[in-house]
């Protein structure tokens, strides 16, 4: 699903919830644009096949500081997918906007190198419940030591 080059410097934040509408996309977002105020230019991974991070890029205004967007959902014939999904080399923070629910190998391919990861969870119990599922497949399935 997703190839990152192996960057010392980069900042991978992964942003996953198997549920819709916990915030995913919004957080992504203000993340990209804080890191975009601080400089260098950073890049946002949209895996969401509703590409809603890339929809708010468009509409982003030009005399905001850039971002970097990156397709994550779209698949195309006229590149390769390492091609298709390349990270800047001046990019030191990435952003990764998951979709809301992924397959086992996604999940571990979405969070391999990932600096950070972050849950958000919605004050409701369905959205409790789902976030502590989303947690033990983390530790379980993409080996996510418990200690980070």
């Amino acid at each position: 699903m997703l190839i990152t080059p192996n960057k010392q410097d980069l900042n991978k934040i992964v942003v996953i919830n198997p549920k819709g509408g916990c915030g995913k996309t919004t957080l992504s977002t203000n993340l990209a644009a804080y890191f975009a105020m601080r400089g260098p230019i950073p890049a946002v991974m949209d895996c969401d096949p509703q590409g809603s991070s890339m929809t708010w890029l468009e509409r982003r205004p030009d005399s905001k500081a850039p971002i970097h967007g990156i397709a994550a959902f779209k698949r195309t014939m006229q590149a390769t997918r390492s091609w298709q999904l390349r990270v800047p080399q001046e990019t030191t923070n990435l952003i990764v906007d998951s979709p809301a629910s992924l397959t086992h190998d996604d999940l571990r391919e979405v969070t391999r190198d990932a600096s950070s990861i972050l849950v958000p969870v919605m004050p409701s119990s369905i959205d409790i419940h789902a976030a502590s599922r989303c947690i033990a497949d983390l530790l379980l399935v993409a080996k996510i030591d418990r200690r980070d």
